[in-house]
């Protein structure tokens, strides 16, 4: 926030989006027995040697909170009013949300989380296969992964979808980033609407054929992005406080008597994002502003 605030407020080196990261005081010796793999990354993504000049940053996103709901042995719920589980489908590590961490978790914890909850859904699973049932199917399970890929297919063309992620990851950065406002974040879905019509010419390239088409692979991550780029936005303007990794410079606030809730995001038939709320459960230790 500190990074951001130094940028938003113009004293980025010469005015640009960064700031320098200064590690010359280390000396060459310490960075290269102690930080090989940054100095590294460094000399290959910007051709900078940290050893004798500074590393120009910016925050970024580094890793996710919330998730697939899911009980504490990987069995995914249905996240509604009836909690009703999702027969067959199991979710473990950083994808999902068991409510262990809060609205920020601590650092290396999602390592921890895969470990325990990994195990314990696998020793859950060698159970649950035991007695499993079958979800019933449509009669065409296919038929929805084969209409998505003919409709990207049929695209008319005229946008790459190289071009639309970059200004997709502009557009998170500049209205969803690490600090929001309703202002900047309702002005970011109508910026997200205008990509969707780009994206909706994207024709991927058939050159490399069907079953290992990278292109029509990074189409479909590409729309599922935006699609969670969607429910990140509507979800933050509903919040009207501030809280863990969620900065709201409108509502600078946490507010546990109306916030403390998980905000679960269900997709309509209109592929609009309905938003409801669940209960945190709360532990042995009860929630306290943080005053360091």
């Amino acid at each position: 926030r500190s990074i951001t605030t130094e940028i938003l407020e113009g004293r980025g080196i010469g005015g640009k989006d960064y700031v320098y990261l200064d590690m010359r005081h280390l000396g060459a010796q310490k960075i290269m027995e102690r930080l090989p793999d940054v100095h590294s990354f460094i000399r290959t993504y910007l051709g900078i040697d940290c050893i004798d000049k500074p590393v120009p940053i910016q925050p970024t996103a580094h890793y996710m909170m919330g998730g697939i709901p899911t009980d504490v042995h990987g069995q995914v719920k249905g996240g509604d009013a009836k909690d009703q589980d999702v027969i067959g489908l199991f979710a473990a590590g950083e994808c999902a949300c068991v409510s262990v961490h809060g609205g920020n978790r601590l650092g290396t914890n999602s390592l921890l989380e895969a470990c325990l909850f990994g195990k314990r859904t696998g020793q859950h699973l060698l159970d649950w296969l035991h007695e499993a049932k079958r979800s019933p199917l449509p009669a065409e399970p296919l038929a929805r992964i084969k209409e998505r890929i003919a409709r990207f297919k049929a695209a008319p063309g005229g946008e790459t979808q190289g071009a639309v992620r970059r200004d997709l990851k502009h557009l998170m950065r500049e209205h969803c980033g690490v600090f929001r406002t309703r202002e900047l974040l309702i002005e970011g879905l109508e910026q997200l609407r205008a990509l969707k019509a780009r994206f909706a010419k994207i024709k991927p390239s058939t050159n490399n054929g069907q079953p290992y088409n990278l292109d029509l692979k990074e189409t479909i991550e590409l729309e599922n992005t935006m699609t969670y780029a969607e429910v990140m936005m509507t979800g933050a303007i509903a919040r009207e406080e501030s809280r863990g990794g969620h900065s709201r410079r409108d509502f600078p606030k946490r507010d546990d008597v109306k916030w403390m809730k998980h905000t679960i995001a269900h997709k309509q038939p209109d592929g609009t994002i309905k938003l409801t709320y669940s209960p945190v459960a709360l532990g042995e230790f009860e929630p306290m502003e943080r005053k360091y």
